[in-house]
């Protein structure tokens, strides 16, 4: 009878201890906090476990207690400690954008959201693999290791619907400051919300139209650190991949909304790459530049006839992300991106001497 106490209690304080460490991994390894009850809790619940299998075996003493009694009350004891446990968590956020978790592999990826449309380079000396259906369900993906360590995405389906409000009540004030490893840089930009928290970096883009958030990006500390300085190397790879990311967001803020794609216009990119390149070398930021001519000037020269057209201009931004949602905040540039007339776009991106990137938005509909 002492014997079967004594397994009982061994097997009660195994099944607690287990429970425990288990939640304290689980507090290591997830994003957002995760509450739970004391340690002096855990001890009033383990002595009422004993005074319970006390009460239950010692009436019996004089008697050998079934094999299918003590099985009972052994399963009885876990289902109800599972039980208590449970009740003590109250809450678990994932590292997630819909079903995409950070350290998810490829291969789990790719089944559930097929091979990337396209893969390009990005601010993080890496590349994003890029996934969508016709630009809905749109999602950037950076792997390291063969596993998910970065993501964006603008769909409220992954993201939620979120106001800036309810994300500072629960997450508090951004940072100001981002600390990257091998440099430290002020964080000024409208509309970004950065936070950093059990190593990972948030960062939360909101439309100050109706103070919501329209995209979020997450990334591991050890992607992050990829990054050796707060801009990316410049290279002509990499200035190309950032004019392709800036189309996809294009049309994926553009279909989120409800409208058509726009096609990319490989002519008049090289009108926006010129101006842009311009800019670099030049140190001006306008859309006329230092020779006099404005954007219909450069369109029209470079042969490009047009029933309407516009022009976007962005500096500055570490990646086009930044730039695409600041532009998204300024009502002219918004109104570019968004307008159902367009029928195409060009894109040119260069950088200065300082890797300082220029981004130029050229949109047409053509007679």
């Amino acid at each position: 009878m002492l014997k079967i106490l004594f397994l009982m209690v061994m097997q009660t304080v195994k099944l607690i201890h287990d429970q425990v460490s288990c939640i304290f991994c689980l507090q290591k390894l997830c994003y957002n906090e995760v509450y739970f009850s004391r340690g002096d809790k855990l001890k009033k619940f383990l002595i009422l476990i004993l005074l319970l299998a006390l009460a239950f075996i010692f009436p019996f003493k004089f008697l050998t207690l079934p094999d299918e009694w003590t099985l009972e009350a052994k399963d009885s004891a876990r289902e109800f400690i599972k039980k208590q446990t449970d009740k003590k968590q109250i809450e678990v956020k994932s590292v997630d954008i819909g079903n995409i978790k950070l350290n998810m592999t490829n291969e789990e990826v790719d089944r559930l959201l097929g091979k990337p449309v396209r893969t390009l380079n990005n601010q993080f000396n890496d590349k994003w693999s890029l996934y969508h259906q016709s630009y809905k369900h749109f999602v950037m993906i950076g792997y390291l290791d063969d596993k998910v360590a970065a993501l964006y995405s603008n769909d409220p389906n992954y993201i939620g619907n979120i106001s800036v409000e309810e994300l500072k009540k629960d997450k508090g004030e951004p940072l100001t400051v981002e600390e990257g490893k091998n440099y430290r840089a002020h964080l000024s930009e409208e509309n970004i919300l950065n936070y950093e928290d059990a190593d990972v970096r948030s960062t939360y883009y909101y439309d100050q139209h109706d103070k919501r958030i329209d995209a979020l990006m997450i990334v591991s500390e050890r992607y992050f650190n990829q990054k050796k300085h707060y801009y990316a190397a410049s290279t002509e790879t990499l200035a190309r991949s950032y004019e392709q990311v800036d189309y996809e967001l294009i049309n994926a803020s553009r279909v989120k909304r409800g409208l058509p794609v726009l096609q990319y216009h490989d002519k008049i990119s090289k009108t926006a790459l010129q101006h842009s390149q311009n800019m670099a070398d030049n140190h001006f930021f306008d859309h006329t530049n230092p020779q006099g001519e404005t954007p219909f000037d450069r369109m029209t020269s470079d042969g490009n006839q047009y029933k309407r057209a516009g022009e976007n201009l962005a500096a500055g931004q570490v990646s086009p992300i930044e730039a695409h949602h600041g532009l998204m905040n300024s009502e002219g540039h918004r109104a570019n991106i968004l307008m159902t007339s367009y029928k195409s776009v060009g894109i040119g991106v260069a950088f200065n001497e300082k890797q300082v990137p220029y981004y130029t938005e050229n949109y047409i509909t053509e007679k």
